[in-house]
């Protein structure tokens, strides 16, 4: 299980450098180099690199939940928005399809207000944009501050 966290920090160190251009020195391990696997095993535990692999994992999950929460629910409300004129000439030209009924009233009932709408949405959107790269940001200072140094103790 070590052995497997420490490949995927290895794959995390490299998807950070190449996703988020940042620089990360390489990652070093000795244990490969001793003779007996009971040697291996020890320098592989010994390792400061095998337990800043499982740290970040375990930091790494809740942001990664945290950031595909915020992605659906920002981008499908920013869309939403940004097509409320369509989603309001489709409910009339389709008698049973609602737009923006709540608890049997119609809360727009003209064309304009679809377009304030959209304008909200785009802000929405370009707000969510720099979220997310907010989000990407904190990730890649994660990466670079466990996963950088591999060789040190």
């Amino acid at each position: 299980m070590t052995v497997a966290w420490y490949g995927l920090g290895l794959f995390e160190r490299s998807l950070s450098s190449i996703l988020l251009n940042i620089k990360i020195k390489p990652m070093s391990n000795n244990a490969m180099k001793q003779k007996t696997v009971l040697k291996r095993l020890q320098k592989h535990l010994e390792n400061s690199a095998t337990w800043k692999s499982l740290g970040y994992l375990l930091i790494k999950f809740p942001l990664g939940l945290l950031s595909f929460i915020l992605i659906v629910t920002l981008l499908s409300t920013s869309i939403a928005l940004i097509a409320s004129p369509i989603a309001y000439y489709l409910s009339s030209i389709f008698p049973s399809m609602n737009f923006a009924v709540i608890n049997g009233v119609e809360v727009i009932t003209g064309y304009w207000p679809t377009f304030v709408l959209t304008i909200i949405g785009i802000f929405l959107l370009f707000i969510s944009l720099h979220i997310f790269n907010g989000l990407a940001y904190i990730s890649g200072l994660l990466a670079q501050n466990l996963l950088n140094n591999f060789g040190k103790k």
